[in-house]
């Protein structure tokens, strides 16, 4: 089996699926993306969220995996609802940066977020001092009751205390 260490998984998104440019996937193949390509906006968001789930997966497994995951979208202005998915990909797959390739030439739309890439956790927002000043004393105990248990699994059979 092939490995994909310092691979990177790439989606194409172009207006017509069977004819990539030659030069694109040269510049692919220079940059080490593996690329599949699509017509389909909805195809492509659903295979970039697969990607980047499989390679997490694989990376909580402690195996190799690719190195990233990218959407290269051919023709950008071809694309009515562009900056929907865009947004989407933003929200959803924060580790998926954007490309376009347009007059034989690659450019970033969208970079990915380094921080998700590298699986660093955002600081909590700031809290005013004044904000739950008895909840920060209160000890947190790890260790759910029975009651709690029956009041999330909407158990009125249960008792208290049982």
């Amino acid at each position: 089996m092939e490995s994909n260490a310092g691979r990177t998984n790439c989606v194409v998104l172009a207006p017509d699926a069977k004819s990539v440019d030659g030069r694109l996937r040269s510049q692919l193949e220079q940059r080490h993306w593996d690329a599949l390509v699509t017509d389909v906006p909805l195809m492509a968001m659903a295979e970039l969220c697969l990607a980047q789930r499989m390679q997490s997966s694989r990376t909580a497994w402690g195996l190799t995996s690719a190195d990233g995951v990218v959407l290269v979208v051919i023709e950008p202005s071809h694309w009515s609802d562009l900056s929907v998915m865009l947004a989407a990909i933003k929200r959803y797959v924060p580790v998926v940066g954007a490309w376009a390739f347009e007059d034989g030439a690659l450019r970033c739309i969208a970079e990915a977020d380094r921080d998700e890439v590298l699986g660093r956790v955002a600081p909590p927002p700031e809290t005013r001092p004044d904000d739950d000043e008895d909840r920060a004393s209160e000890a947190l105990d790890p260790q759910v009751t029975r009651d709690e248990i029956a009041m999330l699994l909407g158990d009125e059979n249960q008792e208290p205390g049982e």
